[in-house]
């Protein structure tokens, strides 16, 4: 038998499959970029989506379970 340690969710004991996910080195790829006002309007738009996103699950949330749910 092997014993884990963790944060735990919910007290007591757990019975059943476990998953172990183990955090990986992350390497950062340099790229030279030839026209960084591209890539900066690129970044301006995809963080534009993202909260537009985000607004609408809010909305799709407010409606479903209120807004003291929703706010989660």
């Amino acid at each position: 038998m092997e014993v884990y340690q963790g944060k735990s969710v919910f007290g007591g004991i757990a019975i059943g499959r476990i998953s172990v996910h183990k955090k990986d080195e992350q390497q950062v790829k340099r790229v030279k970029i030839e026209n960084p006002d591209l890539e900066i309007a690129r970044y301006r738009q995809a963080r534009q989506t993202a909260m537009e996103q985000l607004q609408n699950l809010y909305q799709k949330a407010l409606k479903e379970v209120g807004e003291a749910n929703a706010a989660i």
